[in-house]
């Protein structure tokens, strides 16, 4: 019974965690002509209970459309197509998704606790200190995709080109606020991000008989992701991982707007002379001298590679199959802090 506790009891709660409802519309149209040319046409509408205030109001509907095409040209020229090629495809699609957010993001309540008191136990809550834009949109991506697949040889060599350009516009995230305003963050739509890049994937059956065969396909893409636009009360930059100016790692990944995305800041370059010599300065504390810092952020890499790709190469015997994989990554940066205090 509860009036046998000797203190006050502490608070138990029942919480629902996570939930949230998106009730759709959506539709479907789709052609094709003596299997050569085909068009897919889509739409939906989401309304969104992780995009409404309390009050009912709030931008929780959005609506996004696509088209899909393909040309399959190889059927359109057969009677004219050489014997080497066996198959080529154009494609083009134009799509955009539509996202919310996390549920009871933009609600923002209290939360409870317990403090031990020695006359038992005293209840508290607590206020949120981010406020959320009443102005909140939901996220939007619209992507643009050309490709080409063309095989040869029947079918014996593979390959595959595709360009890409994704734009995401009112990215949902917070902003700091100074401390005057009551709050630390506002969680608001704080910008946009551009993703494109090439892909390209050429597959080949080396050796094929009935008793054993080697597969080999190469794959290669370049991907660039810059800041198109960043929210006024950012700042200098927004920072991603990671701290610039903080603690013993002083590396932090940021955006600022115009530039790439996941740009390396440190404040840690050693101050020098006119001369160009490293300056030290004295720890009274330790009685050693160590290098001093020049202060002030700037740009030390990045964490985006220049390209990527694989080797997968699979070889089979019978019954019996081994497959080998080499994954490539050139060019980006990663900061090792075990190396750091390593050495």
């Amino acid at each position: 019974f509860i009036t046998n506790s000797k203190n006050t009891p502490l608070l138990n709660t029942t919480n629902i965690y996570g939930t949230k409802q998106i009730n759709s519309l959506l539709f479907k149209y789709s052609v094709g002509w003596r299997d050569q040319l085909y068009v897919d046409i889509t739409g939906r509408n989401d309304w969104s209970s992780a995009l409404t205030f309390t009050d009912g109001t709030g931008n929780y509907s959005y609506y996004y459309p696509s088209v899909t095409t393909s040309w399959v040209f190889s059927e359109t020229f057969a009677d004219n197509m050489p014997t080497w090629l066996s198959f080529g495809k154009l494609r083009a699609s134009w799509a955009q998704v539509g996202n919310d957010t996390n549920p009871f993001a933009i609600n923002k309540g209290y939360s409870t606790g317990n403090i031990d008191h020695a006359n038992g136990n005293i209840i508290t809550n607590s206020g949120s200190t981010t406020v959320v834009d009443p102005l909140l949109k939901p996220e939007k991506k619209t992507s643009v995709e050309l490709g080409l697949n063309v095989s040869f040889m029947q079918n014996r060599l593979t390959l595959d080109v595709a360009y890409y350009d994704d734009l995401v516009k009112n990215q949902i995230s917070t902003i700091p606020l100074p401390s005057e305003s009551g709050f630390n963050n506002m969680l608001t739509n704080v910008g946009s991000l551009r993703n494109s890049g090439v892909e390209l994937t050429l597959s080949g059956d080396i050796i094929k008989n009935n008793d054993y065969s080697w597969t080999s396909t190469f794959n290669y893409w370049r991907n660039t992701t810059t800041v198109e636009e960043l929210h006024e009360l950012t700042g200098e930059y927004k920072g991603l991982y990671g701290d610039v100016a903080y603690g013993n790692y002083r590396v932090g990944a940021v955006a600022f707007e115009g530039g790439e995305y996941g740009v390396l800041y440190s404040d840690s370059k050693i101050a020098q002379n006119d001369a160009g010599q490293n300056l030290l300065t004295w720890h009274d504390g330790v009685k050693a001298a160590y290098y001093k810092r020049a202060g002030g952020r700037e740009e030390v890499g990045k964490i985006q590679p220049d390209f990527e790709g694989s080797w997968n190469n699979e070889f089979r015997y019978k019954n019996f199959t081994f497959g080998l994989l080499l994954d490539m990554r050139f060019g980006g940066d990663v900061v090792s802090f075990p190396a750091k205090y390593g050495t």
